[in-house]
């Protein structure tokens, strides 16, 4: 039976964000290939994105042990297209709303700049 968390990773998905769970080692490595996958799709592929949404393997083991992680969300600046997806605070409110809504505990104050914290579920 998937988690909560998984669930609601399925739904960002659903709902137009790349979305990844447990995403390369750090976050360093994580925002260098987000923008690698996304460079490579097509243009009607990227038009359909809302953004970006992940948390790394190193997350994932914060999550494990302390029982919270920090998501990586919003747009992806792409060199000769511009940014692809929402702007950040829209994309941020979409994401606590489906994180939430399938029992994932989040803490986000609205401020695009921070991190969207979820608590182990």
């Amino acid at each position: 039976t998937p988690t909560p968390l998984t669930k609601a990773f399925g739904e960002l998905r659903k709902a137009g964000f790349w979305a990844r769970q447990s995403f390369t080692c750090c976050n360093s490595c994580a925002n260098y290939e987000v923008t690698q996958v996304v460079e490579k799709m097509s243009e009607a592929h990227l038009a359909a994105r809302k953004g970006v949404v992940y948390y790394t393997r190193q997350g994932a083991a914060s999550l494990r042990e302390e029982g919270c992680a920090y998501l990586s969300y919003g747009p992806v600046d792409i060199e000769g297209v511009g940014e692809v997806g929402l702007p950040t605070d829209e994309a941020g409110k979409i994401i606590q709303s489906v994180l939430e809504s399938n029992g994932v505990g989040t803490v986000w104050n609205g401020d695009p700049n921070e991190c969207i914290e979820i608590k182990a579920c």
